[in-house]
């Protein structure tokens, strides 16, 4: 019984997780929309499922380029965005989930 009390109380962090992570990251788009793609510091954001800092963003704008496939895919599974397709889709697919659409 204790294990159902446990999945349950999982479930319930999890709803309010998911709202807190993505105001947070639509904050860090917002930010980092403005910052554009040069050397400077970029917002960081959470995983959406646990509100926990995503580990291997790229720190600025410039560095997106040098983050390796499988880091990429890594940060787009904690954004929740899909991960199919070549490298130059998941990088431009990860550049709009950061807020660096438009540069």
């Amino acid at each position: 019984m204790s294990t159902r009390f446990t999945a349950v109380d999982e479930r319930l962090t999890s709803l309010k997780t998911r709202p807190q992570a993505s105001n947070e990251n639509a904050l860090a788009r917002i930010h980092n929309s403005r910052i554009g793609v040069g050397n400077q510091s970029l917002v960081p954001m959470v995983n959406v499922t646990d509100g926990r800092a995503i580990t291997g963003l790229p720190a600025t704008g410039a560095e997106l380029k040098l983050l390796s496939g499988r880091n990429t895919e890594d940060v787009l599974l904690a954004l929740e965005a899909p991960t199919e397709g070549h490298m130059v889709e998941k990088r431009k697919r990860l550049r709009l989930m950061l807020g660096l659409a438009g540069h």
